[in-house]
């Protein structure tokens, strides 16, 4: 019975991932990665840089079939992207590259054509919790606290400015090999060295990362990701995009596992984040509780103190993301429209000033 649940889930999954991988998601959707959501009727809401309601690609979905009887997408220019910044935290600002629309047209058809390969790979990692996209924050925590039982001790790691220190050419010596690609190099018409090329196009022909900000790079990181989980694969870890998180009883199970991950990193020209490097011991110190944000304007009867309330939730969110809880502010907005909708505290007491 429990085998025949999970092949349910799994299928429910690779359905999720046909959708992602359809072109009219990833013009509709993917360009701004707006975020899904099944809680709102407004499904797709949320983006980290842009507002929807101004910023949005939804008459090119609904033009696309027109254009497309006009316009040969045999991509084979370089393009110019726009590029653009938001604050990331108090010390250094987030880099966003949105590609020429063209060039993007061009990565998504390609994206949809192979999604049959691309999907028995990101299908296949056991450690991936980023493949879940949009899925609810506790699919990630119940993955992690199965991953960390039994065990003494966790140690937590990531790649160094992941993003754009991707190598363009290392996409094809992940996806098949390092001989295998280096032997086909020149071949065109292998679906890994024209994602590498579709990749170049989009940032004015650059080998050295993949343009930040659409979901269809999100898309090919994780893919990157996935086949990297499969040369790791006999060890006892968890992954978000590039932050790992490894458990183990004995020392020398985190050594092994700390100079493996080093080696093929160095691989593919990639290098470990040294300072980020963490460790910890049961009971995990380390841990943050979700019900914090979404449990915090439960059972207020005085609807006068709602205001006050707010403003100390949103004090608190903020010292939060200022000592490492990456996420806290994502959270609090979440939190506040989720309280809303659940008619938890009203709306009005979002504007209300402090009496």
């Amino acid at each position: 019975m429990n085998n025949v649940y999970i092949d349910f889930q799994r299928m429910s999954y690779l359905f999720k991932y046909k959708t992602y991988f359809s072109l009219n998601y990833l013009l509709k959707y993917g360009y701004f990665d707006f975020k899904y959501s099944e809680q709102y009727e407004d499904e797709y809401i949320l983006s980290n840089y842009v507002y929807k309601e101004i910023f949005n690609t939804d008459q090119l979905a609904l033009a696309y079939s027109e254009i497309e009887k006009t316009i040969n997408f045999k991509s084979y220019s370089d393009t110019v992207p726009i590029e653009l910044s938001i604050y990331k935290n108090e010390a250094e600002r987030r880099i966003y590259k949105l590609p020429n629309i063209y060039s993007y047209i061009c990565l998504c058809r390609h994206l949809n054509q192979y999604n049959d390969t691309y999907l028995k790979i990101i299908s296949k990692s056991q450690q991936s919790l980023s493949k879940y996209f949009h899925a609810p924050f506790y699919k990630g925590k119940q993955k992690r606290e199965e991953n960390r039982f039994g065990k003494k001790n966790i140690m937590k790691t990531d790649i160094q400015n992941f993003f754009p220190s991707i190598y363009t050419h290392s996409i094809p010596w992940v996806l098949v090999g390092k001989n295998e690609a280096k032997t086909n190099k020149n071949d065109k018409n292998k679906y890994y060295n024209e994602l590498d090329s579709l990749i170049q196009r989009c940032q004015r022909g650059e080998t050295h990362g993949i343009p930040t900000g659409s979901f269809a790079s999100r898309l090919i990181a994780e893919l990157y990701m996935c086949k990297l989980d499969e040369v790791l694969n006999k060890f006892s870890y968890v992954r978000f995009v590039d932050d790992y998180e490894f458990s183990y009883n004995d020392e020398s199970e985190k050594s092994d596992f700390y100079k493996e991950l080093n080696t093929e990193l160095n691989k593919l020209n990639l290098k470990i984040k040294v300072e980020k490097n963490k460790t910890d011991t049961f009971p995990f110190q380390g841990d943050h509780n979700s019900a914090f944000f979404f449990d915090y304007f439960l059972n207020i009867e005085d609807e006068k103190k709602q205001t006050k309330r707010i403003y100390n939730f949103i004090d608190s969110c903020i010292y939060k993301e200022r000592e490492g809880y990456k996420g806290a502010l994502k959270l609090m907005f979440k939190s506040l429209k989720s309280s809303v909708t659940d008619a938890h505290i009203k709306q009005e007491s979002l504007t209300e000033s402090v009496k």
